[in-house]
């Protein structure tokens, strides 16, 4: 089970046990950036697995190559996509539009510690 879904069911055995309302928000809250953690850091991995099939570049190669393509898509396809303008064409475009929907870092050491 990956950790967004066990900290969801460790939710709900929390409030079963009846907690106060604010540790409740609280641990929603937790839920929440666990699963967008979670969603970007998946996304970040697909996309290196986009741009290099074959795993022949270095986690440090592949971090600058990734950074350079968030840029790169950042500011030209990201601006028309996310004002529903057009739809990604290439499932890289669309792994890249879900990585800037989830807060991800741009630094190409940043990314390579999630690679």
């Amino acid at each position: 089970m990956d950790l967004p879904g066990k900290l969801r069911r460790l939710a709900a055995e929390v409030e079963r046990a009846e907690l106060s309302p604010a540790a409740l928000q609280r641990l929603q809250q937790a839920l929440g950036e666990a699963h967008q953690c979670a969603r970007r850091d998946s996304a970040l991995r697909r996309a290196g697995e986009l741009l290099d099939p074959d795993r022949r570049l270095s986690r440090s190669a592949l971090s600058e190559r990734l950074a350079a393509a968030l840029r790169r898509f950042e500011t030209t396809a990201w601006p028309r996509i996310r004002r529903g303008l057009r739809e990604p064409r290439t499932e890289l475009e669309a792994v890249l539009a879900e990585v800037l929907t989830c807060d991800c870092p741009r630094s190409p050491r940043r990314i390579r510690d999630v690679l």
